[in-house]
């Protein structure tokens, strides 16, 4: 059956009026108790997560659990034309079964548990997903840049674990037949970054899968993943030619090798070191201290 149309086996299907909403098998108790099925909300703290466009509202349930209720929006100049209202919503039902192939396959990734689409006007939908928060995680920029001077916040030999940590869990990921639509540096959380002993890639959970489709051929594939995650490091260091430091592309590469079988590596490492979206001067630099 093709995945755009409908959810895992492992999801089950509520409907609230003009509300749809599709709940892991397991969670039914917790979707209830923060009100996601009938979307009045239950229990919110009132903290809020930002992340992405927006930020997204907190529930914590009386067992200590904590909820994100993450309304889904828009960028670019859709948003401007439809603000969160969304003409299609097969990617976020691809979502739900990258999900659960990643679960399947022991990778760690964010524990979503219910997608609600709300019929609005003119055959449009509202999205909203419901995610565990995941404590004692940071994402990764902020593990590896201080926010305002962009410089390192550990020192070099757990950065260089944080790193190899990460290079091991993406290429698990794609060693699974698994493809992440937009891999970039805040897509992807590191517990206990700071902690005693060096994070492993099982402490690395990637978030908001965003599948791709498959008309982004570039951005669809192991490679198209990697680039596009360097990319991202640049932006974070605020400039291009502030990306990664050659010694950093290389932990992450001999990482990526452990977790991923020989030619997939052999081909990621080939296209990383060919792009010109890895600028020459990055290669060699010293590590930030």
């Amino acid at each position: 059956m093709d995945p755009s149309s409908t959810a895992p086996p492992s999801y089950h299907r509520l409907d609230h009026a003009a509300r749809r909403v599709f709940v892991r098998d397991d969670a039914g108790e917790v979707v209830a108790a923060v009100g996601f099925a009938d979307g009045e909300g239950r229990h919110a703290d009132g903290t809020s997560i930002g992340g992405g466009r927006s930020a997204h509202a907190t529930h914590t349930l009386p067992d200590g659990s904590r909820w994100i209720w993450k309304r889904c929006r828009r960028g670019g100049l859709a948003a401007h034309l439809l603000g969160d209202r969304y003409l299609r919503t097969a990617r976020f039902l691809r979502e739900l079964h990258l999900h659960e192939q990643a679960r399947a396959a022991g990778i760690p990734v964010s524990d979503l548990v219910a997608l609600a689409l709300t019929s609005t006007s003119l055959g449009t939908h509202r999205v909203e997903q419901l995610i565990r928060f995941e404590e004692g995680a940071t994402d990764l920029a902020q593990v590896l840049f201080a926010e305002a001077s962009r410089e390192s916040t550990i020192e070099p030999t757990r950065r260089s674990a944080v790193i190899d940590a990460v290079g091991r869990a993406v290429g698990r990921f794609h060693a699974a037949g698994l493809l992440h639509g937009d891999l970039n540096l805040r897509n992807v959380l590191v517990r206990g970054a700071t902690g005693a002993s060096d994070p492993t890639a099982d402490d690395v959970i990637l978030i908001d899968l965003d599948p791709a489709p498959p008309s982004r051929v570039r951005a669809h594939s192991p490679e198209g993943n990697v680039l596009r995650f360097f990319r991202s490091w640049g932006r974070v260091c605020g400039g291009h030619d502030a990306g990664a430091t050659g010694t950093e592309v290389e932990t992450f590469l001999t990482g990526y090798a452990a977790g991923a079988e020989t030619g997939l590596a052999a081909r990621v490492r080939d296209a990383v070191l060919a792009s010109s979206d890895r600028p020459a001067s990055a290669v060699g630099k010293e590590v930030p201290q």
